[in-house]
């Protein structure tokens, strides 16, 4: 092990009082105390706008936490290291140098602990060490670019302290990692949290010695909130701000048949296919959870279908020649109406009253009606096509003539656009399909003109005019963004698609004909993984390959080819991950020894402009049975700071267990919302 000075890392922690004391009052803070722990395990509070306008543009290689006059950065192991190695590569360079011209210089004076982790496997001996060589070569780093070794403290903890549990890959990936905190000021303020001498729920309900409260057990969140984007930072719940996640969901319209299906994006397998409940469904929209929304053309309706493919709701028939769909940053769905210029929001939450629908037969079937929130009327644009951006903004496609960015939150035009009058497009103009880039600026694919128009995102200003590679584009009429913020092409006159980069620079070309011979590609997106996804009518399949154009599979690999796959918008979810809201969604269990009247939900939140929180409940006599539990409505408390929310059950759920469901979303990716302290107060069944 190299010989380094190790400084003991001590942190002043954050006292919540758990002392007796009348319900709703605050009790006595204890004196601070100094534990030997790591510096970074500190309980964040309500992030200010000016602690995480620090961390932007440090995505995704480091999270962020904030504290009071502190902020944890946490560097992924693989990203920073290679393998068992302790030297620092390229990558990590870039973002050791962010973290100290927006973090640490923004802040004169400010000590940085920096603190080695790793998983799980390997020795005891060997793990310090490595944890501990990581932490010197990155305060090394520091030391060298100006910060003076009296402001670094380093140490290595080896896998004493892991992020999440290790109990899959995934999770220890998360705990191989460097953290960096941060520390400003003065740090020991205290910050007391409201107290009940049985727990906090009951005090809210009113009546502390008659109830049977519960709080959360010893997993507290759960064991797996690495892979749904979250994590638990001292009894807080709160979005890693640099992951976005989404549920792994690709779905392809058989349109002749109007139905649906969901693909397994591991093997290309059908999970089912299942009706769209209405005529000719052509475009879709994937939410973060995996559900979809869906457009039938001929009978000018939408539905909304849950990961599962149960039907949600449905608007009525005739509501419009619904032409476009998409997920805006905040979770709520449009639709575009190409007959009469319309924009309609509608909540995915939320129905009012019943519509009738054709069923699978052909039969009437009285379903729920979506929840229209509101319209935006266009002026001389008709819309195709639609995509979301990360701020709000709404940009519409066409078949011709202008286009258009609307607010969504305001429910208002932004500018009106004729790209035709721009002089590089000379005097060719016929867009058809449309995507969103990493910098929120729309794609158009200019169909008959055999090219790629980029507008600028702020100013609707014609940024570049593409015609691929040498061997030009032929008809591209559908677009979609990987991961990388790479472009690709569908050239719906041939059977490739193209990869172009984010300034518009050719990169490759892969041929479609791979799956089954092939052609005519129609809609091109990237899977949650990272896959590239492509719509081929022309065999009814669909084809699944890596960004390098190597093969993958042609889909569905258990079942009959699709009549007609006429998939040309969003349907895996891609537009969510790159331009929408970041989601985690979690369920806990709370639990009593006999059946009881769950009545109130007690927490702490805070859900900083951008974000929101939304819990809802069911209960059940067992945890088996929660599956059948229908679910009580959704609730989404709202305040800037910590909060205490009360969340009443109504008359209440009956049963041993109660599940609650969290969902987290952010639309900024530099803040998070945050709950803490959940409780539940129940009552005897029959009461």
């Amino acid at each position: 092990m190299d010989s380094v000075r190790r400084l003991s890392l001590a942190v002043t922690t954050l006292a919540w009082a758990s002392a007796t004391c009348a319900c709703g009052s605050p009790a006595a803070v204890s004196a601070p105390q100094r534990l030997p722990r790591p510096a970074s395990f500190f309980r964040p509070t309500a992030p200010a706008p000016g602690d995480l306008a620090a961390g932007r543009g440090l995505c995704p290689m480091a999270g962020l936490t904030t504290g009071d006059q502190r902020v944890r950065l946490t560097l992924e192991g693989d990203v920073v290291f290679d393998t068992d190695k302790h030297d620092l590569k390229p990558a990590a360079l870039g973002a050791l140098a962010k973290i100290k011209t927006t973090v640490i210089d923004a802040h004169p004076g400010a000590r940085i602990a920096v603190e080695g982790h790793t998983d799980d496997r390997g020795s005891v001996e060997h793990n310090m060490g490595l944890s501990d060589r990581r932490a010197t070569s990155v305060a090394s780093w520091f030391e060298h670019n100006g910060i003076t070794s009296d402001r670094i403290a380093r140490q290595g903890y080896g896998k004493a302290h892991p992020k999440v549990p290790n109990t899959s890959d995934l999770n220890r990936s998360k705990n191989r990692r460097v953290e960096i905190v941060v520390s400003w000021g003065n740090e020991s303020t205290a910050q007391a949290a409201a107290s009940c001498p049985t727990v906090q729920a009951c005090c809210d309900l009113g009546s502390p010695s008659g109830c049977l409260g519960a709080s959360l057990g010893a997993d507290g969140w759960g064991s797996d909130l690495g892979s749904r984007g979250m994590e638990d930072s001292e009894g807080v719940l709160r979005l890693n701000a640099c992951v976005a996640t989404r549920s792994p969901a690709v779905w392809i319209t058989s349109t002749n048949e109007n139905k649906v299906a969901r693909l397994d994006e591991q093997d290309g397998k059908e999970v089912f296919r299942v009706p769209t409940w209405g005529a000719y469904p052509q475009r879709t929209a994937v939410a973060g959870d995996g559900s979809v929304w869906i457009t039938n053309r001929d009978s000018g309706s939408y539905v909304h279908l849950s990961p599962d493919g149960k039907l949600q709701c449905s608007s009525r028939y005739k509501t419009c020649y619904t032409r476009a769909a998409a997920v805006d940053s905040r979770g709520f769905a449009w639709i575009g109406c190409h007959d009469t210029g319309d924009l309609i929001q509608v909540d995915p939450k939320q129905t009012e009253g019943t519509t009738e629908v054709d069923g699978v037969e052909g039969e009437k079937a009285t379903v729920p009606k979506c929840k229209e929130l509101g319209r935006v009327k266009l002026e001389e644009v008709a819309p195709y096509g639609l995509a979301a951006d990360r701020s709000g903004g709404l940009w519409v496609g066409t078949d011709g003539g202008p286009v258009a960015k609307v607010d969504t939150v305001g429910r208002r035009i932004l500018m009106t656009v004729k790209p035709d009058q721009d002089p590089k497009l000379e005097k060719c103009w016929a867009p058809y399909g449309i995507t969103i880039d990493r910098d929120g600026n729309p794609w158009y694919a200019n169909y008959g003109c055999k090219s790629v128009v980029k507008l600028d995102g702020a100013t609707g200003r014609v940024l570049g005019v593409f015609k691929g590679g040498p061997e030009g584009l032929e008809h591209p009429r559908a677009l979609g963004a990987d991961q990388r913020g790479h472009i690709w092409v569908s050239e719906n006159a041939s059977h490739f698609v193209d990869e172009l980069a984010a300034d518009g620079t050719f990169v490759r070309r892969v041929d479609t004909k791979a799956c089954e011979g092939g052609e005519a590609p129609l809609g091109v997106a990237s899977d949650s993984e990272g896959d590239m996804w492509v719509a081929l009518p022309s065999t009814g399949r669909v084809m699944q390959f890596r960004t390098d154009g190597t093969f993958l599979s042609c889909a569905p690999t258990n079942a009959p080819p699709f009549q007609n796959p006429y998939t040309y918008s969003d349907f895996t979810g891609a537009s969510q991950q790159m331009s929408g809201s970041e989601t985690g969604k979690t369920r806990v269990q709370l639990e009593q020894s006999a059946s009881v009247r769950w009545k109130l939900l007690s927490m702490r939140v805070a859900t900083p402009a951008g974000t929101s929180v939304c819990v809802r409940a069911r209960a059940a006599e067992s945890r088996p049975a929660l599956a059948a539990a229908g679910w009580g409505e959704a609730q989404c408390p709202r305040s800037k700071d910590w909060t205490a929310a009360r969340l009443s059950l109504g008359q209440g759920l009956v049963g041993k267990v109660l599940e609650v469901e969290l969902e987290l979303s952010s639309s900024d990716p530099a803040s998070t919302p945050m709950i803490s302290d959940l409780t539940a107060a129940a009552v005897p069944a029959g009461k």
